[in-house]
């Protein structure tokens, strides 16, 4: 398929709409199954589709009760389509089913072509039973997971620790030491402020991660702010035309780690404006090369 974009004609003006975040709602999908009671996250937009096959899957899974998550014993099979977050923390929740429960966590080929091995030796130090199958896909015996310290490869991704972490409460607390330079710290972040938000406290530091043990709850609705992911391409088009965009429901505050676009486009001559929501203009002059970006 060719597709043919129209081109600017003009500078690219408004306040305008992205899905919410992926990489927050998923976190919070999770915790949410684990909590204690309802749990409400409301969003504006439409998830998109990582959302929503990690979505499906913790469904499938159940929700907490009498120490396992879900009652039933049964064979599942979860489809987590093209995600690697979604594949990856449902690979760690699926261990928390009851004792003997099969799952078989899948994708679409490219996604189990993906590496996964971290998780899945972590889990296995844990106490976990995960099999990789000829596939790609994950073979998951639920219950075994006892909580310890145990060292995990932090260059790869840092999804796989993120999902330890979001399981850590529910198995009595968790002790990582990264090994290695850990890539995208800034979502290890993110899962930290996600946990505190269902009152788990957890600590990230340079080479180590602790999470304690807990029941997750949550006293009022989450709001998941927009998908800074989604924005900075809007942020892009208005620096590049000339323009002013707002993306709405992306506070100055967020955690994301893409909000880092912002100080290279202001770098390259944009400017930010003041107010709740994310809002950046371009400037009428050719943009200044962007020098060395990390």
């Amino acid at each position: 398929m060719i597709l043919r974009p129209p081109l600017a004609r003009r500078p690219i003006q408004g306040r305008f709409p992205v899905p919410p975040s992926k990489s927050i709602h998923q976190r919070a999908l999770v915790l949410a199954a684990l909590a204690e009671g309802p749990v409400a996250i409301e969003a504006e937009e439409r998830p998109g589709d990582d959302v929503r096959h990690l979505e499906a899957a913790i469904a499938a899974l159940g929700r907490w009760e009498g120490g396992a998550l879900g009652v039933g014993r049964e064979r599942l099979a979860l489809d987590l389509g093209h995600g690697a977050t979604g594949f990856r923390f449902a690979t760690a929740v699926a261990t928390l089913r009851p004792s003997g429960a099969r799952t078989l966590v899948t994708g679409r080929p490219a996604l189990l072509r993906r590496p996964h091995r971290p998780l899945r030796l972590a889990l296995e130090r844990l106490g976990g039973h995960v099999v990789r199958r000829p596939s790609g896909a994950f073979r998951v015996i639920g219950g075994g997971l006892v909580s310890g310290r145990l060292k995990i490869d932090a260059t790869l991704s840092s999804q796989f620790i993120s999902a330890l972490m979001l399981i850590a409460p529910r198995i009595g607390g968790l002790e990582l030491e990264m090994v290695g330079r850990a890539v995208s710290r800034p979502y290890l972040r993110l899962t930290q402020g996600v946990l505190e938000a269902f009152g788990i406290e957890a600590v990230v530091r340079d080479d180590t991660v602790s999470v304690q043990a807990g029941n997750p709850r949550l006293a009022a609705p989450l709001v998941m702010e927009a998908d800074a992911s989604s924005a900075a391409p809007w942020w892009a088009a208005a620096a590049l035309t000339g323009g002013r965009v707002t993306i709405a429901g992306l506070p100055w505050t967020t955690g994301q780690a893409d909000r880092a676009l912002l100080p290279i486009l202001e770098r390259m001559g944009a400017t930010l404006d003041d107010g709740d929501e994310i809002t950046i203009r371009g400037t009428d002059e050719r943009l200044r090369a962007a020098g060395e970006v990390d």
